[in-house]
């Protein structure tokens, strides 16, 4: 004769067999929110949302980008191509140590603008140094607020000490006022003096002179 199991066997049995397996987390791969050009660096974004191991790793590969930099983390800083495979760009990411059987990668696709062109910000011709720096003062706040730019001097004058010392000055002044900032000072040898200063947007081509 077969004895009763107790009860608390039948409790045993009862949550061994229905014990729920933790649903699969799910993967969301994020593009920027604002518009980006040509040239430029933006981020992606992978976010997990579930029960998951912290050991996770992120293995990144882009299409009409360049990886910057986050490669193995969840964001990624790229540098968006030049447009010749298109005016997009797709980022897709493959999660590892995620429980067996779940899905564990994801992609996203985002459209971007043509690069963005050089705009002059002046031009002036033969002038003092105290002149001169008056100006740059002025134009170096719109150059800090394109900080990913390029502040591109083009001076034609005739090719002498003189004129490489001036150049050397210009650029010496800028350094000192605004630190952080890039530029280039091209010297033109030309009998007429004048200069003109261009921001240069990421991607952008310098003018030519």
């Amino acid at each position: 004769m077969t004895k009763p199991l107790p009860a608390a066997s039948f409790l045993l049995i009862f949550f061994t067999s229905f014990a729920a397996q933790a649903p699969c987390p799910t993967i969301r791969v994020d593009g920027p929110s604002v518009p980006f050009h040509s040239g430029e660096i933006t981020s992606i974004s992978a976010d997990l949302d579930g029960q998951y191991s912290t050991a996770v790793r992120y293995a990144w590969t882009v299409y009409n980008a360049t990886i910057v930099d986050g490669q193995g983390t969840a964001v990624v800083r790229v540098r968006v191509g030049d447009g010749d495979g298109g005016m997009h760009l797709t980022a897709s990411v493959d999660v590892s140590g995620l429980p067996g059987g779940c899905p564990k990668d994801q992609s996203v696709t985002v459209v971007f603008d043509p690069a963005q062109e050089a705009f002059k910000l002046d031009e002036y011709g033969s002038t003092s140094f105290n002149a001169e720096k008056a100006r740059i003062d002025l134009i170096l706040p719109k150059a800090i607020e394109h900080q990913y730019g390029m502040l591109y001097i083009i001076k034609y004058a005739p090719a002498n000490p003189a004129s490489t010392d001036r150049n050397e000055k210009v650029g010496a002044y800028i350094r000192k006022k605004a630190p952080g900032i890039f530029f280039k000072i091209s010297a033109i040898d030309s009998k007429v003096v004048d200069t003109r200063i261009f921001l240069v947007p990421p991607g952008a081509a310098c003018p030519i002179y």
